[in-house]
């Protein structure tokens, strides 16, 4: 099978790695003309490239199967299409860039697809416990997750299949983790461009001093992974008990071979010992596998409870642990920054400048 014709495009992956040659490094990809990748199983038609029949703007595969009633994100939604599980017009698709429209027939599994336009947007805050996995599916290690604990409650099963996480956090964190029906909303909120701030309550063994809040605010590199930087405090609570630790400490005499570190403080070696518990409030606007943990652990602090607490605009306040709240979804939309509201809704950046308090967005009633 013949490769389509061809356009050279900058690579700024290849950029990155051949570096002195960044701005020269070129690759080819396919002309804008629906073929998408060419591993391809099967040619796609002209016809389901185009606009619909009814003159409505044509999306992407995998965004029109976000926004449908399969609660499935953009990442989720590509792996269905590429598993050959997808038809549009009576063909098998195997490529997420396929442009489809209202006037499509579009089926998953054989069963029809409803569109995102015919329902409203709906979004969830669940209040996750400790030692559950966030996942949709089974864990092959026969961990509890917290959908299958969802479904345990009463008319829960079926609305917890349509919806999908915003995020996640690992095992042994706990805390808020938001849900909607809207795969394409889950991933603007959770993508950093963003840039909605995660608030975290964060319990760490060891000794907090000054210089170690302002490595939290500088950013920092572990292991080669770049983080943001992050806002770190004590709590009120935490901070006396520290201030009295503090004191304790100063009384002790220094013991020889106690030695300066480059901010001017003790080696944490010897301020750690017998150091107690202290509650941290961190907030970020990544996130990053395992972020606080990694980066606490490189400062010496280690973490022994994570909750997170804030999401955009939202907290757990009416959420008990392990519960389930259904939530105003328009809290969520004012939380995107207005770049990312626009995305959603091409009436949206003119709606905002007549109205800035609210902008409605398909799905969700302005009332």
């Amino acid at each position: 099978q013949a490769y389509p014709k061809t356009k050279w495009v900058k690579s700024k992956m290849m950029n990155r790695w051949l570096g002195p040659l960044r701005g020269i490094c070129l690759r080819a990809q396919p002309l804008s003309n629906g073929l998408g990748p060419r591993r391809l199983a099967c040619p796609i038609s002209q016809a389901s490239t185009a606009a619909s029949p009814e003159g409505t703007m044509a999306e992407r595969l995998a965004k029109v199967l976000a926004k449908s009633d399969l609660g499935l994100s953009r990442r989720e939604a590509e792996r269905v299409v590429g598993a050959g599980r997808v038809h549009v017009n009576g063909e098998k698709i195997f490529s997420p860039a396929l442009n489809v429209g209202d006037g499509d027939a579009l089926l998953v599994d054989g069963k029809a697809v409803t569109f995102h336009g015919t329902k409203s947007v709906q979004v969830y805050v669940a209040n996750k416990l400790e030692r559950e996995l966030v996942t949709r599916g089974d864990d092959p290690k026969g961990r509890v997750t917290m959908s299958e604990r969802l479904k345990q409650g009463k008319g829960l099963k079926k609305l917890v299949d349509t919806l999908c996480f915003v995020g996640r956090l690992d095992y042994n964190s706990e805390g808020l983790i938001l849900l909607t029906n809207d795969g394409e909303l889950a991933r603007r909120l959770e993508h950093p461009s963003s840039g909605l701030e995660r608030r975290y309550r964060v319990r760490v063994h060891g000794s907090v001093p000054d210089w170690k809040l302002e490595a939290f605010r500088r950013g920092a590199t572990v292991k080669g992974v770049r983080y943001k930087p992050m806002e770190a405090s004590v709590e009120v609570g935490s901070a006396k008990k520290r201030a009295a630790a503090g004191a304790a400490q100063a009384a002790v005499p220094r013991k020889k071979g106690v030695y300066k570190g480059k901010a001017g403080k003790e080696n944490d070696s010897e301020r750690g010992k017998g150091g107690s518990n202290v509650w941290l409030q961190i907030t970020c606007t990544e996130g990053k596998n395992r972020q606080i943990r990694r980066v606490c652990e490189s400062l010496g602090l280690k973490v022994s409870r994570l909750i997170r607490t804030h999401f955009g605009g939202y907290d757990l306040t009416g959420c008990q642990r392990g519960g389930l709240l259904k939530v105003d979804p328009k809290k969520a939309l004012l939380a995107l920054n207005r770049a990312e509201v626009a995305a959603l809704n091409p009436e949206v950046a003119e709606r905002a400048k007549r109205r800035k308090s609210f902008v409605p967005v398909a799905g969700v009633d302005a009332a």
